[in-house]
């Protein structure tokens, strides 16, 4: 990046809620979690990372916003991700990205399988031909650009070997290199980013991390199945990376941004800085997973009471 820009992490996840009391299983709302993180390309000035709070629409510092978004129920009732329901959480978060600093650039980080039904533009069909994060804000001539991150096991292949790779034992897997893969498809309409990594786990806690580069679960040698069935196996992750929107930027550089420049470590996140951390906002609230209308309950419970 040579100029300032803020990069936002858009999470958002459905949650479903069922109480024994009324049964209210079909009930679900969706937890919307928005993070900026303010660059600058001057090493000398401090990037700086807020929150939105729905509660005052307005943009706070992370401990701050994180403070309130743990103090109120966790979702919004009657967000969805579908009709009228889709509607209004794009609406909603359409508010929050219009009150950022005008006329600074945005780089929209979206995570591809929570938002994808949302914002049809997501999808790989109609990649940047459908709605986006960001539509309706560029009337000031800004650039906002969207780069949807997808993680999911079941739609990103998993890496297993480098071949290139020069090893001591010719059997066992290598682990990938901190490359940024490109693919197209075979159509020439989608191009792709990929990011292969090692966990943490598997890199740092020699052999007990990296049980799945010698041998599988189902062949084990029969003296050593006791002691190694007990502990965590990891492997290889990727990351899909696309950019369905560039807006002046080149698409390679959305990809790779903040790929090696995480928080508070010296290791890769799987999302990029605005996305990981809003998604740890999210996991760190009390209801996460839970019940979460617990407001709408006490006053039922009010109502049968009187």
């Amino acid at each position: 990046m040579d100029r300032p820009a803020i990069l936002v992490g858009l999470h958002l996840r459905q949650q479903r809620v069922s109480t024994k009391t009324f049964g209210a299983a079909n009930k679900t709302q969706m937890v919307e979690v928005l993070t900026a993180l303010h660059t600058h390309p001057d090493p000398q000035q401090p990037w700086r990372i807020k929150m939105y709070n729905r509660h005052t629409h307005s943009w706070q510092s992370l401990p701050q916003g994180e403070s309130a978004f743990g103090a109120g129920p966790i979702g919004v009732e009657g967000h969805a991700r579908h009709k009228e329901s889709a509607g209004l959480a794009r609406e909603h978060i359409k508010a929050a990205l219009r009150i950022l600093p005008a006329q600074t650039p945005l780089v929209i980080f979206v995570d591809t399988e929570a938002c994808r039904t949302i914002w049809p533009g997501l999808q790989h069909a109609q990649l940047g031909n459908g709605p986006l994060p960001g539509d309706g804000l560029d009337d000031d001539g800004r650039p906002i650009a969207v780069v949807s991150i997808n993680t999911s096991y079941g739609e990103v292949p998993t890496p297993v070997d480098r071949s290139d790779a020069r090893r001591r034992d010719p059997e066992r897997p290598a682990a990938p290199d901190d490359w940024l893969h490109q693919r197209t498809t075979a159509d020439g309409k989608v191009t792709s980013w990929y990011l292969a990594q090692k966990s943490r786990t598997y890199d740092g806690f020699g052999q007990t991390g990296s049980n799945g580069s010698t041998c599988t679960r189902f062949t084990i040698p029969e003296e050593l199945q006791k002691s190694l069935l007990r502990k965590d196996w990891h492997s290889f992750t990727a990351t899909q990376i696309t950019v369905p929107r560039p807006d002046g930027h080149q698409p390679q550089d959305l990809a790779a941004a903040l790929c090696h420049q995480s928080l508070a470590w010296d290791a890769r996140t799987r999302h990029p800085v605005p996305l990981h951390v809003a998604g740890a906002v999210d996991r760190n609230h009390p209801e996460y997973r839970g019940v979460s209308f617990e407001t709408e309950t006490a006053e039922e419970n009010d109502e049968d009471a009187s």
